[in-house]
């Protein structure tokens, strides 16, 4: 049986949905993933003649790259803006499930460090504050003297 102590820390699902609320990016992302698949969804809707709920089946299972091939535009005008939905949607999403993953998983090797501060530096890929010169800094795990 495993080490408990060696096990990462995850975060619960509510409180990676708190996070998500509670920062501009990440609402941004959320914001983003709903728009692209409400508007992929009101297109295969008028365009293609779906229901609703095949058109947002359709536009999840493209957009994960899943795929089933159930439903397959038929007209000139539906392919022609799947191509373009694809190219773009594809990103969208795969941004989102990845910050989605990294609320999840970032307290993994330091559960003290994960704040609100770096959770969005993390998922914006800001730079790391500059250490002050002659301390000690403690980065994760390892400690390391800076240059005077």
């Amino acid at each position: 049986m495993a080490n408990q102590e060696n096990r990462p820390h995850l975060r619960s699902w509510p409180e990676v949905i708190r996070i998500f609320l509670r920062e501009p990016t990440f609402r941004d992302l959320l914001g983003a993933a709903c728009l692209c698949l409400l508007v992929g969804t009101i297109f295969y809707h008028f365009v293609e003649g779906w229901s609703w709920f095949d058109s947002l089946y359709f536009c999840t299972i493209t957009l994960t790259t899943i795929g089933y091939g159930d439903f397959v535009p038929t007209t000139e005008e539906a392919r022609i803006f799947t191509i373009f939905y694809v190219l773009i949607g594809i990103g969208i999403i795969a941004t989102f499930v990845t910050a989605l993953a990294s609320a999840r998983l970032f307290a993994a090797d330091d559960p003290g460090a994960a704040s609100r501060a770096n959770m969005t530096r993390v998922i914006t890929r800001d730079p790391p504050p500059k250490p002050r010169k002659g301390r000690w800094v403690r980065r994760r795990s390892r400690v390391r003297r800076t240059s005077p």
